[in-house]
């Protein structure tokens, strides 16, 4: 015989649980409704379910901020050029840069340095403003340090044929610097309290000086 038999069986005893749906009255009904809506205040709008039981703390807990180290710019420049300052301040050789700057800041106005420059131009002639005017208003193509090689490249031609009657002899100007300022000096050795042979003296001195560069 196979098995066994019907009353040694465990299943007979056995209580089998079933989900029944259960018809609740008013009162219940009542119950249940408020506690789904309890429910429903604790969902928050994102979806996120709002904890029922405030989250424990320690009584000890302390709160701490994080600070992010916030440098001000500023102060960070400057102290970068203070920097700089002191390195070259162990530095006394001038750079060339320094040099090419502080030459241009200084002669930007001076008389001195536009006349060094445009010394050799035979300024004074009617000619040297129409030429320059009519080259500089002429539309070069290209970037603006290539339009300002065109500019010089064409007008060198008709500046040079402008100058060469006013300095066409300029290999000579010094000899004749240097003997004119030889004769006002004798002349002053002579008259040494003499104002007026003191300044041709000193505009001659310049033209020789000039002439000699």
């Amino acid at each position: 015989m196979l098995g066994h038999e019907e009353e040694n069986c465990r299943k007979k005893n056995k209580v089998r649980k079933e989900w029944r749906v259960v018809q609740t009255d008013g009162a219940a009904g009542r119950i249940l409704a408020r506690q789904d809506q309890q429910q429903e205040t604790h969902n928050l709008q994102e979806g996120f379910i709002r904890p029922r039981r405030p989250i424990p703390r320690a009584a000890n807990q302390q709160h701490t901020t994080i600070q992010s180290p916030l440098s001000n710019v500023f102060q960070a420049l400057l102290e970068e050029e203070v920097e700089i300052r002191e390195a070259r301040a162990e530095d006394s050789r001038p750079s060339p840069m320094d040099n090419i700057i502080t030459w241009n800041i200084r002669g930007l106005n001076s008389p001195n340095k536009q006349e060094d420059i445009t010394g050799f131009l035979n300024k004074q002639n009617v000619a040297f403003k129409e030429i320059i005017h009519r080259h500089c208003q002429t539309q070069m193509q290209g970037s603006q340090m290539m339009q300002v090689y065109e500019i010089f490249k064409n007008v060198r031609g008709p500046l040079r044929k402008l100058n060469r009657d006013k300095f066409a002899d300029a290999h000579e100007q010094q000899g004749i610097a240097s003997r004119k300022l030889e004769l006002i000096q004798e002349q002053l050795q002579h008259n040494p309290r003499d104002r007026d042979l003191m300044a041709q003296e000193k505009e001659c001195r310049a033209n020789y000086m000039r002439t000699a560069e």
